[in-house]
């Protein structure tokens, strides 16, 4: 068999050992996308004391967490994605989160209740401020402590809140902690389904449009190699 024939056969070879390689690469990709965490809540304004539904997917499961999620009201100056804040000791309330453990399901579901607090610094009730002029947000997440942005989290679309801001501790708090519940019709204004998804989140793995480029970079290097070989071998031999 002509050596040049050999050579072009062990380079496909290659090629298609490197394609196969990329595989997996992919699937993780598609894996990452699919565990996005998203979050579902009325659109706002809200009142203060409001109860409203907050449900989401994608997020790690009772087994996974056994701790529970948590969800914290959070400033947005002007509603902004660029003003989130990247630090809850600075942006967020920390008196706002969940009272009761919030336990996603063995798909990454949960649904709960989530009391709506208007909060002033200028009252004195709050080191944040969230009323009818100043936007915020609810950060959903599994430790807002200790992994902000860099545990699985996502921050909701950001609403005002209307009404004199009072101390969320003086506020009667639902106990529906992981238990599914259904908020009333008549609870606010907003239409259930403003959801949120990707933007501002902390990746669960790899970030998908980085492990996709690696992919395509592999594979685009071995067919390339392969190319190259074949223009090579095949090129006519001169004295």
């Amino acid at each position: 068999m002509p050596a040049d024939v050999t050579r072009s056969g062990r380079a496909v070879r290659i090629a298609a050992a490197a394609l196969a390689g990329t595989a997996p690469v992919f699937l993780l990709t598609q894996r990452a996308f699919a565990n996005a965490p998203k979050v579902t809540m009325p659109s706002g304004p809200f009142r203060n004391g409001q109860n409203i539904a907050v449900s989401g997917s994608g997020f790690p499961t009772h087994a996974q967490d056994p701790t529970g999620l948590q969800i914290i009201e959070c400033s947005d100056p002007q509603g902004s994605e660029t003003n989130l804040p990247s630090d809850p000791s600075e942006g967020c309330e920390g008196i706002t989160v969940n009272p009761s453990q919030i336990n996603a399901d063995s798909s990454g579901r949960f649904h709960t209740d989530y009391l709506i607090a208007a909060l002033s610094t200028s009252a004195g009730t709050s080191s944040i401020d969230c009323d009818a002029t100043h936007e915020c947000v609810l950060w959903v997440g599994t430790d807002y402590n200790n992994a902000f942005l860099t545990g699985p989290h996502v921050f909701t679309p950001p609403f005002t809140v209307s009404g004199a801001a009072t101390s969320p501790s003086a506020t009667s708090v639902p106990p529906s902690g992981g238990v599914p519940a259904v908020a009333s019709a008549a609870s606010g204004p907003g239409t259930a389904g403003s959801a949120v998804s990707g933007g501002s989140l902390a990746s669960t793995g790899l970030s998908g449009l980085v492990v996709w480029l690696v992919g395509l970079g592999v594979t685009m290097a071995c067919v390339g190699l392969v190319g190259r070989r074949l223009t090579i071998r095949s090129a006519p031999m001169t004295d």
